[in-house]
């Protein structure tokens, strides 16, 4: 049987496996140089539900919603993307169990979905702060794809996608 705060616990304490690495990888790339036509970083999570996987990479941004993809910087700079997190199992389900916590999931999606949120959210953020992301001059997001709001990781709060672009 399984409950909200097993279900939680669990995908805290898998994330919480990739610390180190996603750290490390947050630190390596905080030490580059941004290209100056760099305006903000946005951190975007990829998640695949049927296979309970994350994925998260780091895109350079303009102010107007539009990848940095090349510009006039040297190699040492940093612009368009990278992998900080990749496709990571978050919660493991036998296929025998498929049924149950599908029945599960859709008694408590209301709860769950916030919550699934939340510890993402924080887990990140807290690797963001190990790496020391608020050294950073630039603005940084983190957010779901494909989603309409994000995290502003400096001032701790979420905002409406539209409000970063402005």
């Amino acid at each position: 049987m399984y409950t909200v705060d097993d279900y939680i616990s669990t995908i805290r304490k898998n994330l919480e496996k990739q610390n180190d690495q996603v750290t490390a990888n947050l630190q390596a790339l905080f030490k580059r140089t941004f290209a100056d036509e760099i305006d903000l970083l946005d951190f975007m999570a990829f998640i695949e539900p049927t296979r309970f996987e994350c994925g998260i990479s780091v895109f350079s941004m303009d102010r107007y919603a539009n990848e940095v993809l090349s510009c006039s910087a040297s190699a040492a700079h940093f612009y368009g993307s990278q992998e900080v997190l990749k496709d990571t199992e978050y919660f493991h389900l036998p296929d025998s169990r498929r049924d149950e916590f599908d029945q599960f999931y859709m008694e408590n999606e209301e709860v769950i979905m916030p919550l699934e949120l939340k510890v993402l959210t924080d887990w990140f953020q807290d690797n963001w702060e190990r790496a020391d992301g608020r050294s950073l001059s630039l603005p940084s997001y983190f957010g779901l794809h494909d989603g309409y709001s994000s995290y502003d990781l400096k001032q701790e709060r979420w905002i409406d996608d539209e409000q970063k672009w402005r």
